[in-house]
Order: C-alpha cells, then sequence, then structure tokens
C-alpha cells in the first residue's frame, strides 16, 4: 500500500498522463520512505492522523517530482530551454534528468528523519609564526 493514492496525487497535481506509471512511482516513492524512516528508527506501522498526512504530502512529492522530470515538450530532464536564431544559439538547463525519486532535506525534516545537531566545537588556533623571504619550512 502506497502512502498516497492516485486520486490524491491527483487532486494535488491534476490527472496523471499515465495511471500506471504514476502508480508505480507512489508505490517506489512509499519504500523509499518507509527505508528512510526504518534506518531512522522511526515506527511507521500506525501513524497517526497527522503524520499520515505528511507521509501522503511527501509520497505525492517524490512522484511529481519524478513523473515531472518525463513530461515535459521539453528534452528529457530539461526544466529550462532557449535559443537564439542568429548566429545559432541553444541551450538547456537540466533538474531531475533521470527523474529519480529522491526526499528533499525539507521533507527528512518534516518526517522527523535525521540527526539534529546541536554544539559547538571549540576553535584551536596554532601559535602564529611570521614567515620572511628566505625562510626553509621545518614541518
Amino acid at each position: 500500500m502506497s502512502w498516497a493514492t492516485v486520486e490524491q496525487y491527483e487532486a494535488r497535481y491534476g490527472a496523471a498522463v499515465d495511471v500506471d506509471t504514476l502508480q508505480e512511482c507512489l508505490d517506489d516513492a512509499t519504500a523509499q520512505i518507509n527505508s528512510q524512516l526504518t534506518a531512522a528508527g522511526i515506527d511507521y506501522s500506525e501513524p497517526s492522523e497527522d503524520y499520515a498526512r505528511l507521509l501522503m504530502m511527501v509520497c505525492r512529492q517524490m512522484a511529481h517530482r519524478a513523473i515531472g522530470a518525463t513530461e515535459s515538450a521539453l528534452p528529457f530532464g530539461a526544466t529550462q530551454a532557449s535559443q537564439t536564431a542568429g548566429p545559432y544559439t541553444q541551450s538547456f538547463s537540466f533538474g531531475n534528468p533521470y527523474g529519480d525519486l529522491y526526499i528533499t532535506a525539507s521533507e527528512k525534516r518534516m518526517l522527523g528523519i535525521g540527526k539534529p545537531y546541536i554544539g559547538a566545537v571549540p576553535a584551536q588556533v596554532a601559535p602564529r609564526k611570521v614567515w620572511r623571504f628566505g625562510d626553509v619550512c621545518d614541518d
């Protein structure tokens, strides 16, 4: 079972071109989310209503990034194009060229994945040596 349904995806992003591909992306996104949650030691077997909504949102967003990379009139993976007629310039910018599924840092924070870091590293200052022309380093 996926964290998001095709209906939930389409409610947010509109009708899918290929429902079977969308369902595969949702299933793959769910598997990747579950893997990340397991690695973080988070029990997702019975999520609260709020947490289930976050899981659905992340699953939809992941699928949309993957599908958006392939449903474009631009070349595969291109997010932006530029053309000039004379003297013949054409350029493309690529975002997610292969339609990979990935969880962004903000999505990880929403799900509580990742280790928060609180603390400081004490600074260590080396003694200063004045170097002059012709000095040789002994180190």
